[in-house]
C-alpha cells in the first residue's frame, strides 16, 4: 500500500484463474484435485493462526485461483478477520451462512471456525453441494445446529475413508474439532 497527499494505492497480485466457487460451478473435481486444494487452504490457515489471526469467513468466493489452469490458489477478504484472544472466545456472528461454524451461531467461538469452513468447503467439492442446506438462511442454520450430514451413498462410495475422517473431524463440535 502507498499513499501520497491525496490518495492511496494499493498493489495486489494479479489472479486469472477465477474463484473457486467459480470452478466448482463448472468441473467436478477428483478427491486428488480436493486435496491439492484443501492443503494449500490448510497451509494458509495454519499461517494464519500461528500469527494469531482468524479469518472468519473462507468459502470458495473468497478462494481466487492464480491461472485457468493453475490449482495454486490465494485466501483473500480479511474484511472480517480477527485476532486471536488466548484468554477469551471471540463473540458475534460473522461470515458467509453455509460455512458458519455453530458455535459462530451460538456466538462464542474459537479459531477452529476456520477449520471448520474447510470441512465444508472439502464435503462441496467432493459431493458438488453443501452438507447443511435449506430452503432458506434459517433452515440452513438448524441443519448446522443439528450437526448431521450424509458420507454414506452415491458420490460417498468412491470416497477415500481417510477424506470421510477428514471431513468428520472437521464437522463436529468445536472441542472434538482438529486445529488446521
Amino acid at each position: 500500500m502507498y499513499e501520497d497527499k491525496k490518495k492511496f494505492y494499493f498493489v495486489n497480485e494479479m489472479m486469472y484463474g477465477g474463484t473457486l466457487y467459480d470452478r466448482v460451478t463448472r468441473e467436478q473435481l477428483s478427491e486428488n484435485r480436493a486435496a491439492k486444494i484443501i492443503r494449500q487452504l490448510i497451509s494458509a490457515v495454519t499461517y494464519l493462526h500461528s500469527k494469531g489471526i482468524v479469518h472468519g469467513d473462507i468459502k470458495p468466493h473468497n478462494i481466487h485461483f492464480r491461472g485457468v489452469d493453475d490449482d495454486m490458489i490465494k485466501l483473500i477478504d480479511f474484511g472480517t478477520s480477527r485476532r486471536i484472544n488466548p484468554d477469551h472466545h471471540m463473540h458475534g456472528v460473522f461470515g458467509t451462512v453455509y460455512y458458519l461454524a455453530p458455535e459462530v451461531i451460538e456466538g462464542d467461538y474459537d479459531e477452529k471456525c476456520d477449520v471448520w469452513s474447510i470441512g465444508v468447503i472439502l464435503y462441496i467439492l467432493i459431493a458438488g453441494g453443501p452438507p447443511f442446506d435449506g430452503a432458506n438462511g434459517k433452515e440452513v442454520i438448524q441443519a448446522i445446529l443439528k450437526g448431521q450430514f450424509n458420507l454414506q451413498g452415491g458420490i460417498w462410495d468412491g470416497v477415500s475413508n481417510e477424506t470421510k475422517d477428514l471431513i468428520s473431524r472437521m464437522l463436529c463440535r468445536q472441542e472434538e474439532r482438529i486445529t488446521a
